[in-house]
């Protein structure tokens, strides 16, 4: 159904886009803007009252500019009945313009907090990549989706145009789309085009006689598959949003057959889920290089062990204080976001991220890197705790919160005395009262107490972690080898760092 150009019309008024009593221009079909200003070239503005001219006028001059920046908005359902299909009647306001070329949309269900484990992904996503024509195709991404952060940066990286959807927000009017749309900040990226998808015009109106069965999905997932051309789907998670668009895109006889690809793979579309969807039209797509499972592992045998080896030390009179790694889920500490994602993109090396990483990191840096993160104030520091090493395992618990455990079994002891001689100190447990009272110097010390878990309710007692602080990175360079001990899970681990650590080694096992 073409969008009814009086209805139209008596939207972009309402919006104060075009003036009263007229009516869009035939001229550029598909370009709305291109109709608007020849609607305002035929209004005479001197009939206005001296305020509303004044409005009328800095509206026309605004959309006269945006016109000669690029900019264009056009109907959903003029450039793409199959999407206005599954999205109704909508507008797309494109900023820099409207770039040329198949849309190639990139699908995939969430890759959990450890993206370092999913070398697949990234391996099939640089393949795609490589595949793209970089002047007949264009990247198609959504806002908020799982690939939007790396099909984003692999305009840069990889040298190919993207267009980004930025979809409505939650119940959001047409009209304070308008304003919003009005409001936005200039942007120029050469290779990413902004493209603002708006609310529904007429929600309440029967677009299909096959109305979109999955109207309650997030409306970011259905753009992306719906108006591209091609799909690609790298991963889907059974039951998820995206396998039931793919399914439902699939199963809808308005798309092309053979127009979605699914990367095969155990980590990518397993062959039990691929194989139905490969009955109704899907192509399946494999990438040599993910058949090759030959990841680095911890467990084999060094020839040169320069560190000793040696039992776990007893708790009895304890001078030690302990700081616990654990898997990152992002970048390191002082790695910023955008070096992570490149680091993953490209495929440098290392790209793990794992615990074992992370202590095999502070072995080779020499260094404890303080970070801000759940520290009231903000301030940068080093946490450690006075719990005997033994008892360490007594305190690990998964923070659900935070999505991670707590006192994962690496890490580095370190003598609490040379630590005490460099302003490590205790933290001060307690309420709000107490950090109003402490002077400002003071409060990186500060730790609440208590608090209640958002899950069970039980209250959560702290100070059993007796945690010490230490404001700012610590320099390991000159911690001499009698004063440091590295702790590992397993014995070949405990191997393996022996290889490259100044500071005896021990194994803290189940």
């Amino acid at each position: 159904m073409p969008v009814e150009q009086n209805h139209l019309g008596q939207l972009l008024y309402e919006a104060g886009w075009l003036p009263s009593g007229q009516r869009l221009g035939s001229a550029r079909h598909d370009d709305l803007l291109s109709s608007m200003l020849e609607a305002w070239e035929d209004f005479d503005l001197s009939s206005l009252p001296v305020n509303t001219r004044r409005r009328a006028e800095k509206t026309r001059s605004w959309l006269a500019d945006q016109r000669a920046a690029g900019a264009r908005l056009t109907s959903l359902n003029i450039e793409n009945s199959r999407a206005a299909h599954w999205l109704g009647e909508r507008l797309l306001w494109w900023p820099q313009g409207r770039p040329s070329g198949s849309r190639i949309g990139i699908a995939s269900s969430r890759l959990g907090r450890r993206l370092d484990t999913q070398a697949d992904w990234f391996t099939v996503f640089r393949a795609a990549c490589s595949k793209i024509d970089r002047d007949h195709d264009v990247l198609l991404t959504a806002a908020a989706t799982t690939p939007d952060p790396y099909v984003r940066r692999a305009a840069e990286l990889f040298g190919v145009r993207v267009v980004s959807l930025k979809c409505p927000r939650e119940s959001e009017s047409i009209h304070a789309w308008f304003k919003r749309v009005r409001q936005l900040k200039a942007m120029h990226l050469e290779a990413i085009h902004r493209a603002y998808l708006s609310p529904e015009l007429w929600p309440s109106r029967v677009v299909s006689a096959h109305p979109m069965p999955l109207a309650k999905l997030p409306v970011r997932d259905q753009a992306v598959v719906a108006i591209c051309e091609r799909l690609l789907v790298f991963h889907l998670r059974r039951g998820g949003h995206v396998e039931k668009l793919v399914r439902a895109r699939l199963n809808d006889l308005v798309w092309p057959t053979a127009s979605v690809f699914l990367a095969l793979g155990e980590d990518l579309v397993d062959r039990k889920l691929a194989d139905d969807l490969l009955d109704r039209g899907a192509v399946g797509w494999v990438v040599l290089d993910t058949l090759r499972h030959e990841a680095a592992s911890h467990r084999g045998s060094p020839t040169i062990q320069n560190a000793p080896i040696v039992e776990l030390p007893s708790s009895g009179d304890w001078q030690w204080l302990t700081h616990s790694t654990r898997a990152q889920s992002d970048g390191w500490p002082d790695q910023c976001r955008s070096d992570y994602l490149d680091e993953l993109l490209l495929n440098r090396a290392p790209s793990d991220h794992s615990a074992f990483a992370a202590i095999r990191r502070i072995v080779t840096m020499q260094r404890l890197v303080a970070t801000s993160r759940i520290i009231r104030g903000n301030t940068e520091v080093v946490c450690l705790t006075a719990v005997p090493l033994a008892d360490l395992p007594q305190l690990r618990s998964f923070r659900s919160h935070l999505a991670r455990w707590d006192f994962e079994p690496y890490g580095i002891c370190i003598r609490r005395d040379w630590l005490e001689r460099r302003r490590c100190l205790p933290v001060r447990y307690g309420d709000d009262s107490l950090w109003e009272s402490m002077a400002p110097q003071d409060r990186p010390l500060f730790q609440v107490q208590t608090s209640r878990s958002h899950r069970s309710g039980r209250e959560i007692d702290w100070s059993i972690e007796r945690e010490w602080r230490h404001v700012g990175d610590v320099d390991l360079g000159e911690l001499p080898s009698d004063a440091g001990l590295i702790f590992v899970p397993t014995r070949a681990e405990a191997e393996q760092l022996a290889t490259i650590s100044r500071w005896p080694v021990t194994v803290l096992g189940p």
